[in-house]
């Protein structure tokens, strides 16, 4: 109920409604942080909110801690989230924050919330030997898995990078590769 009116899953998409607002990200690994880092510089605060030490790369962790506008809550999961998505002018107001330790909980203001947290892939139709331990298709750089049959892209695929404009670009490129396969296959004959 709250996708377009405050929620959104794409910093880059997004982001500008929120200049000089606080956001708040959900998330610790590489796709959460860039979006962090992507929001620090449009946002009043980005509050990073995190359930477990971060799992992004050690340079964009510094980075993103060098920011003054950054904080992190940690050790903490978004139980809620507070505004009304009914109203005419309704969206996101703040999140609902319990920490996990303690159970405590806290409410936050923010305007924007943007959750980047992992999936389970739904990929138990294919062989386990064309997963990582994730679960997740593993491709080379065409998109092709170890299967020359199959292409993955998006969430499914190892590597994805988490937005879903990336997704769509992905999506197109492994269709092309799949015509192009399709395309030799017929030339052989």
């Amino acid at each position: 109920r709250f996708v377009g009116r405050g929620l959104s899953r794409c910093a880059a998409c997004d982001g500008g409604f929120f200049r000089k607002q606080g956001v708040a990200v959900v998330g610790g690994g590489d796709a959460a942080v860039h979006e962090a880092l992507l929001l620090s510089g449009l946002a009043a605060e980005v509050v990073m909110i995190t359930r477990s030490p971060l799992s992004a790369k050690r340079a964009h962790i510094d980075r993103l801690a060098a920011k003054e506008n950054v904080r992190f809550v940690w050790d903490s999961v978004v139980t809620a989230i507070l505004g009304d998505p009914d109203s005419p002018q309704g969206g996101v107001e703040g999140v609902r924050v319990r920490h996990v330790p303690s159970g405590q909980e806290q409410d936050i203001a923010c305007a924007g919330l943007f959750p980047v947290i992992g999936g389970v892939p739904n990929s138990d139709l294919l062989p386990p030997a064309l997963l990582s331990p994730t679960g997740h298709v593993r491709t080379d750089a065409n998109l092709v898995s170890d299967d020359p049959r199959l292409f993955a892209a998006g969430a499914i695929r190892d590597g994805y990078g988490g937005q879903a404009v990336e997704a769509m670009a992905e999506g197109i490129s492994a269709a092309r590769g799949a015509v192009q396969r399709l395309d030799q296959s017929d030339a052989a004959r």
